[in-house]
């Protein structure tokens, strides 16, 4: 079991911090006392520059640069595995060195892999960068899940990419909400896919029961992390 994890947040801040929170409001539920809870170390920079906006332009040394630094003081903090709550990021992770690559914990991975154990028809959701950086079909395990994922066309993917940064700024309002039901409806899927750390803001809610019944559901990689992280009650 893993004692002590490293989050790379900040990107943005309240995905990560509710990731630490989901963590924690996981762990307490399967142990006797919080002494027994992972130790979770949170590096957070909200100032790294949009990973969309330079990965598009061919920026990548910046955020290579950031990745690489964020990701050594975590380890020299002694965390064992790393997860780097934003998937565009992730288009810089082949780059690391292999022993540094293998401590970190893949989301794209973690969620195709979920969605292959679900077998439902999910609406893959994420931002245009990750789309256009073709993210999610770089993954070793793409093959296998695509059969199960339906993608939005481009019109849908700015409506999309609108959103999340709408929740991004906390404010994942009923027209959020609506427009992300009736995207699932028009192309026929029965679940979100949340291929966007931001989106951890909606299905944390629903995981902690204070969100409203009819709002759709999500395959959330960060809460199946969460979830691995404790042992089951006995």
């Amino acid at each position: 079991m893993i004692k002590k994890i490293g989050v790379f947040g900040g990107l943005g801040p309240l995905a990560s911090a509710k990731f630490v929170e989901t963590i924690y409001f996981c762990g307490l539920q399967n142990v006797a006392n919080e002494q027994e809870l992972v130790e979770v170390i949170l590096y957070s920079k909200p100032s790294i520059p949009d990973r969309t906006e330079y990965l598009l332009q061919g920026k990548t040394e910046v955020l290579f640069q950031e990745l690489s630094k964020g990701i050594e003081k975590l380890i020299s903090c002694g965390a064992e595995k790393i997860i780097v709550c934003c998937f565009t990021m992730h288009y810089l992770i082949p780059q690391l060195k292999e022993n540094i690559r293998s401590r970190i914990i893949q989301l794209p991975s973690i969620l195709l892999l979920e969605i292959i154990k679900q077998r439902k028809t999910v609406l893959l959701l994420c931002t245009k960068g990750a789309k256009k950086l073709k993210i999610f079909e770089k993954d070793l395990l793409w093959n296998h899940a695509s059969k199960y994922i339906v993608r939005i066309n481009d019109d849908d993917q700015e409506l999309v990419h609108n959103a999340i940064y709408k929740i991004k700024k906390n404010d994942p309002n009923k027209v959020v909400s609506n427009e992300l039901a009736s995207l699932l409806k028009k192309y026929k899927a029965n679940i979100l896919g949340a291929g966007c750390t931001e989106f951890h803001l909606l299905s944390s809610k629903q995981y902690f029961n204070s969100m409203e019944d009819n709002f759709p559901s999500f395959i959330d990689p960060l809460i199946t992390i969460a979830e691995s992280l404790v042992l089951p009650k006995s």
